[in-house]
């Protein structure tokens, strides 16, 4: 297997392990091609993205394919979700998802991916949008003042330094029911807060 033979084969733009490069050559063994796949990622031809699995380099690759492949399962939320749905003015670098299982942040050639545990009865709300699973805009808008709970301030310039816009996006009716899940008072109690002032 050679680099020419291998882009011919494997499927652009999706992070591939060992096992499934040996399904386009099944002649090779795995040391083979680990072997290849070391020498590729010295080369700077692909970027190891967590062990035993890796994308190609020269492709472009959807970041938000790829946070959702580097654990599972989990779905693009929080400020990257801020971001993605204009909630938010400003760009944002970590790429942060939640996830049922334990909290984990890992860092690669291609940005920081942030992972948050959030509790198997409030894993809900998300959807594949480009085939990326991402949090719908409700969900998101939730889980980030969820994991933020400690920081909240019922105060009008609180609000303000948030910067928070396309608020009239918001589908509240939603919004309130996926509210009703989370069962937190405070929650409920600043997301009410934050409502009747954007009106």
């Amino acid at each position: 297997m050679n680099w020419v033979e291998f882009e011919q084969k494997v499927p652009k733009n999706i992070p591939f392990s060992p096992g499934q490069i040996n399904i386009f050559f099944p002649e090779l063994n795995l040391k083979s091609i680990q072997q290849n796949l070391f020498n590729w990622q010295r080369k700077q031809r692909i970027v190891k993205l967590r062990r035993n699995l890796y994308v190609n380099k020269n492709k472009n690759v959807d970041l938000g394919l790829i946070a959702n492949k580097i654990y599972e399962p989990s779905y693009i939320s929080l400020e990257y979700g801020l971001s993605f749905y204009n909630l938010i003015p400003e760009a944002v670098f970590g790429i942060t998802s939640v996830t049922p299982n334990k909290t984990k942040q890992c860092e690669n050639g291609l940005g920081n991916f942030i992972y948050r545990k959030i509790k198997k009865e409030l894993y809900f709300g998300f959807y594949y949008f480009n085939n990326i699973l991402i949090a719908d805009r409700e969900k998101c808008f939730l889980d980030y003042f969820y994991f933020n709970l400690s920081r909240v301030k019922f105060e009008e310039n609180y609000l303000k330094e948030l910067r928070l816009q396309n608020m009239e996006k918001l589908k509240i009716v939603k919004l309130k029911k996926y509210l009703e899940r989370f069962k937190v008072k405070k929650l409920k109690q600043f997301i009410d807060f934050c409502l009747n002032y954007y009106g």
